[in-house]
C-alpha cells in the first residue's frame, strides 16, 4: 500500500475585497483562475481592477495544477465540478474557503496492484485486470476514465476518479450469492478518499481527515479506534487495518489467531517500538513496517514470515503479501516468508525495479519499464496482461479463451497450460482443458489428455485445414473434406457416421459432434441431426445444437431456458451455442438468448445472454462458452457472463 501524503491549497473570498490563496503544505501544486483574476503563488490577491470590473455576484473557475510528482486528488469547500471548481461569490455570501488537494503520485497505486487471486494494471494499455474472476472482480464498468488509484481486495476492485470512488467484485447486489457483505457498494457518503484500502471482505478509506469502513465485520474489521488524529496512509490485510497518523499508528479487525490457526476479533496490537513508520503493510495474518530503514513484522510467524533476512543498504521499496514481504536495496529484492507458490523465487535479470505489489501468494514488479510477476500461477494470476495485435478468431470454452490475431495466438485458462510456441496459425480451437491448433507444422493439441482429447491421429496431423474441440474431445477436417473425431467417446461423440460425405464446417458440443451437408446437419453422439437448406454455419452446446441455412437461424435439442428460443434476426452470419445459451451475429449486431437473460435461471443467471448495449462495434465473431460469451469488433476482445479466469477485454 502506498504512502499518501496529502497537499492542500486554500482560496478565501471576501466580500468584493480581495482574495488570499494560501499553501497550508509546502508543495503539491498551485490553482489559478481561467479568467486570469488569480495567478499563485504561495499567497495570490485577486487584483482590484478584476473585482472592480466583476461586481457579485460572480462566478470563479478555479483550476488546479499539480507540480512535478504529484497529482490532483480532488475539491473541498465552495465549489462545485472535478476538474475545475466554481465559486460564486454575491454580496451577501460571506467568506468562502476552497481546498485543493494533491497527492505524490506513488506507482504502487497508480501503475497496477495485486489481490487474493487476481491483479490489474493500468500500463500501456489502459486498466487491465487478470487472475480468478469467480466475484466479477476482473470486470471493469463501462465509463471509468482518468483513474488516479488503483486497488486489488481478495475478491473486490476499486479504482478513485475525478469523479469518486468505484468499486466493482464481491459485495455487489446480486451479483453473488456468496460474500454478500457490501464491500463494493461504496458508501453515499464517499465521494473523494485520499486514501483506500481493501480487505477479504471489508474496505476502509480516508476522506476530509477521518476513516470510515464498511463490508464484513466478523473480527472487528469496521471497529475503527476513536483516537486516530489526522490519519496520513491506509492498508488492510485480510482481515484488520492498519494506518498511520499524527497520533501514531493504529490496527483493528483480527489482531490475535485461536489454536487452530483461525482470525480472532480483536484489536490488533502494534509493538511498542513502532512508533513513526513511513510506510505499513499487511498480509493475511502478519503486519510490517518500515521505519528508520529497519523493517518490523509482528503476528503469524508459522510461515517464516516475522524471519527478516539481514537488509545492508537503504530500503528503496517494499511491499508485504498474504504470508511474504519483500523489499528492493539497490536495485536487488529480497523476499521472505512462505514460498509455498513459488513466491520467493524472484526470477533472474530483474532489474531497473521502480514498483513492487505482493499478493496472496505471488509478487509484481516493474522491471525496466515492463510487468514481471511470478509465483502462484493459478488462474494466469502471473501471466502479465499481453497486447494483442489485431485479433482474428476467438474459440472460447468453460475454462479457458484462445485468441489468434496477426501476432500469433494467445491463451488465458483457469489451469496453468498455454499451447507450445506456434508459427503462424491458421485455426484454434478450446475445449474444457484442452486445445488444438493448426499451423506450419500441422496438427496438435495441448492440456489435459486423460481421454486421448489431446492425442492427434496420426494420419491428419499433416492434412487437417480445420479443428474443433468439445468438451472432452475434438474432430478435424482434412484437405479432402474427410472428419476424423478422436477423445471421450462416452455418448458416441467421436464415431464418425460411414455415410458423411465431404464436410467443410463442424460444430462439436460437450458430448456433440456436428457436420454440414447440403440438405442436413448430421450430428453423431448426444443430438439428433436436423433438416436443413443450404446450412453456412453450425453449433453444438450441452444438449442443444444451432445451425444457419437459406431461412435463417434453428435450434434443435433440449429447450431448457429458452436457448431454442430464436430471437428475429436479418441476414445472421456466425452462430455459436454455450452450455445453457446461444448466440449469433446478424445484421443487428450480437443477439444471444437463453440462460443468463435477467431471471430466467437463478443457477445460470451470469448475463451471458446479455449483450453490453452500445458497447460493440463492428463486431465480426462471437463466441459462447459455459456460462460466458465473447465478441471481437473494431476495439478487440469484450467478454460478458462470468468466467473464472482473466482474459484481455480491451
Amino acid at each position: 500500500m502506498p504512502i499518501t501524503k496529502l497537499f492542500s491549497i486554500v482560496l478565501v473570498a471576501l466580500l468584493i475585497s480581495a482574495c488570499k490563496l494560501t499553501v497550508v503544505n509546502e508543495g503539491g501544486g498551485v490553482v489559478t483562475s481561467a479568467s486570469g483574476h488569480i495567478d499563485c503563488g504561495e499567497v495570490c490577491i485577486v487584483n482590484s481592477s478584476a473585482i472592480e470590473n466583476n461586481v457579485p455576484p460572480f462566478v470563479e473557475e478555479l483550476i488546479a495544477i499539480p507540480e512535478e510528482g504529484f497529482e490532483f486528488a480532488g475539491w473541498q469547500g465552495a465549489c462545485t465540478g472535478t476538474e475545475t471548481c466554481l465559486v460564486k461569490v454575491t454580496h451577501f455570501s460571506g467568506n468562502k474557503q476552497v481546498s485543493a488537494f494533491f497527492r505524490p503520485v506513488d506507482a504502487t497505486n497508480a501503475v497496477f496492484d495485486v489481490g487474493n487471486d487476481h491483479a490489474c494494471s493500468r500500463l500501456d494499455h489502459g486498466l487491465e485486470c487478470w487472475g480468478q474472476n469467480n466475484y466479477g472482480q476482473l470486470e471493469i464498468p463501462q465509463g471509468i476514465d482518468k483513474i488516479q488509484s488503483l486497488h486489488t481486495g481478495a475478491r473486490h476492485t476499486c479504482v478513485t476518479t475525478p469523479d469518486g470512488l468505484r468499486c466493482w467484485g464481491a459485495g455487489e447486489q446480486g451479483t453473488t450469492g456468496l460474500y454478500e457483505y457490501g464491500q463494493s457498494i461504496v458508501p453515499d457518503h464517499v465521494h473523494n478518499p485520499s486514501g483506500v484500502a481493501l480487505g477479504w471482505n471489508h474496505s476502509c478509506v480516508i476522506e476530509n481527515g477521518q476513516v470510515s469502513c464498511w463490508g464484513y465485520n466478523e473480527f472487528g474489521q469496521l471497529d475503527i479506534p476513536e483516537d486516530i488524529v489526522n490519519p496520513h496512509q491506509i492498508v488492510a490485510g485480510a482481515h484488520h487495518t492498519c494506518v498511520i497518523a499524527d497520533s501514531g499508528v493504529h490496527c483493528w479487525g483480527a489482531g490475535k489467531t485461536d489454536e487452530g490457526g483461525y482470525p480472532q476479533a480483536g484489536q490488533s496490537i502494534v509493538p511498542a517500538s513502532v512508533t513513526h513508520p513511513s510506510a505499513i503493510g499487511l498480509g493475511n495474518a502478519h503486519t510490517c513496517a518500515l521505519q528508520d530503514n529497519q523493517i518490523y513484522c509482528w503476528g503469524e510467524g508459522a510461515w517464516g514470515q516475522l524471519d527478516i533476512p539481514e537488509i545492508e543498504g537503504a530500503i528503496d521499496l517494499f511491499a508485504v503479501g498474504g504470508t511474504h514481504s519483500c523489499v528492493v536495496v539497490n536495485d536487488q529484492m529480497q523476499c521472505w516468508g512462505s514460498n509455498q507458490s513459488g513466491a520467493l523465487d524472484i526470477p533472474e535479470g530483474i532489474h531497473e525495479i521502480t514498483v513492487i505489489a505482493a499478493g496472496n501468494r505471488n509478487v509484481c514488479a516493474l522491471s525496466a519499464d515492463k510487468l514481471v510477476c511470478w509465483g502462484n500461477n493459478q488462474y494466469g494470476l502471473s501471466e502479465a496482461p499481453r497486447s494483442l495485435a489485431r485479433p482474428l478468431q476467438i474459440s472460447a470454452a468453460e475454462q479457458q479463451i484462445c485468441i489468434r490475431g496477426d501476432d500469433g495466438v494467445h491463451c488465458w485458462s483457469s489451469f496453468p497450460t498455454d499451447p507450445d510456441s506456434l508459427s503462424n496459425a491458421t485455426d484454434v480451437a478450446v475445449g474444457n482443458r484442452h486445445g488444438c491448433y493448426i499451423d506450419d507444422n500441422g496438427l496438435a493439441c495441448y492440456g489435459d489428455n486423460n481421454h486421448h482429447q489431446s492425442l492427434v491421429p496420426d494420419a491428419i496431423v499433416n492434412t487437417a485445414v480445420n479443428v474443433e474441440a468439445g468438451y472432452n474431445h475434438s474432430c478435424a477436417i482434412s484437405n479432402s473434406g474427410g472428419v476424423d473425431c478422436w477423445g471421450d467417446d462416452f455418448s458416441g461423440a467421436t464415431q464418425v457416421p460411414a455415410s458423411l460425405g465431404p464436410v467443410q464446417v463442424l460444430g462439436l458440443g460437450r458430448d456433440i459432434s456436428c457436420a454440414l451437408q447440403p440438405t442436413e446437419a448430421v450430428c453423431w453422439g448426444d443430438i439428433n441431426s436436423y433438416p436443413l437448406t443450404h446450412p453456412v454455419a453450425v453449433a453444438a452446446g450441452v444438449d442443444h445444437s444451432c445451425a444457419i441455412d437459406d431461412d435463417g437461424v434453428h435450434c434443435w435439442g433440449y429447450n431448457r431456458y429458452g436457448k431454442l428460443d430464436v430471437p428475429d434476426m436479418n441476414n445472421p452470419t456466425d452462430i455459436t451455442a454455450g452450455w445453457e445459451h446461444s448466440c449469433a451475429l446478424a445484421d443487428e449486431g450480437v443477439l444471444c438468448w437463453g440462460a443468463g437473460d435477467g431471471g430466467s435461471n437463478p443457477n445460470y443467471d451470469y448475463g451471458q445472454s446479455v449483450v453490453p448495449h452500445g458497447q460493440l462495434v463492428n463486431p465480426r465473431d462471437v463466441e459462447a462458452a459455459l456460462t460466458y460469451s465473447c465478441a471481437l469488433d473494431d476495439l478487440g476482445v469484450r467478454c460478458w457472463g462470468f468466467r473464472n479466469f482473466r482474459v484481455i477485454t480491451r
